[in-house]
């Protein structure tokens, strides 16, 4: 059974999956906003879709976090590896930083 979308709902295309959108107002100080707009140029994606993508990470980070603190922080071999994961995760996605 297909489940009707209210009106204002987008289907928007995203990575190969189809889901339903809604636009929301956020108010930021100007400073944060003329962050998003650098960042979102820079990354040569939409603000709406900066931040879409940088809820997700937040969400998948508190994911993370919840499953190392329920199964134990040993499923990473040592500190030193996670850390030099994380450094070349972050060096691949942010290229243009310092890492």
């Amino acid at each position: 059974m297909r489940q009707e979308l209210p009106a204002n709902h987008t289907p928007v295309l995203s990575r190969g999956a189809s889901f339903a959108a809604m636009q929301v107002g956020v108010i930021l100080p100007e400073e944060l906003l003329a962050f998003a707009d650098q960042e979102a140029r820079r990354r040569g994606i939409t603000r709406s879709r900066l931040v879409a993508e940088l809820l997700e990470a937040e969400r998948v980070r508190q994911q993370l976090r919840s499953y190392l603190n329920r199964h134990g922080w040993d499923v990473v071999e040592d500190g030193a590896s996670w850390r030099r994961h994380q450094a070349r995760s972050m060096a691949a996605e942010y290229p243009d930083d310092l890492w």
